[in-house]
């Protein structure tokens, strides 16, 4: 699984990775925060705010399946390398929010089912996504991009 995510980090190659349309509208779109839980602004609803999986909620908000945004004719290191150019302009755009925190980026591939899914969270004590050790997920490849946002 490993060969999957190797490389895919801020590579040139996925710097070149077309990113969907729908996708970057979304990110220009920018966020929202109800009660500390923050979600894409094109959410017309609060989040039903759950006070003890904040993490979660945003988890399932942030939620995108990028082969829903591309031809099933790409193969999954390709749809893994679009993943990851998603990935980056979203930690981009939460940089550029004006939110504060520390904040988490998790990009998964299920190579059989040919899925790769990006979603984020703010990280806070006490509330976890994943296992620390990303390894014990053996039928899928994960990995995180982990950063603070300031103040503006």
């Amino acid at each position: 699984m490993r060969h999957l995510m190797k490389g895919q980090g801020r590579s040139t190659e996925n710097l070149h990775a077309e990113i969907p349309k729908p996708l970057l509208k979304r990110l220009q779109l920018g966020f929202k925060e109800f009660n500390g839980v923050i979600v894409p602004k094109d959410h017309f609803k609060a989040p039903s705010i759950s006070r003890d999986d904040e993490t979660g909620l945003e988890c399932l908000m942030s939620k995108e399946h990028l082969e829903d945004f591309l031809p099933d004719s790409v193969s999954v290191q390709a749809l893994v390398s679009h993943g990851t150019a998603y990935a980056d302009k979203l930690r981009e755009s939460l940089e550029k929010s004006g939110l504060h925190g520390h904040f988490r980026v998790i990009i998964s591939a299920i190579p059989e089912d040919r899925t790769c899914t990006i979603r984020f969270h703010r990280v806070r004590p006490g509330q976890t996504w994943l296992d620390a050790d990303l390894e014990t997920y053996k039928s899928e490849a994960v990995m995180t991009i982990d950063f603070n946002t300031s103040m503006k």
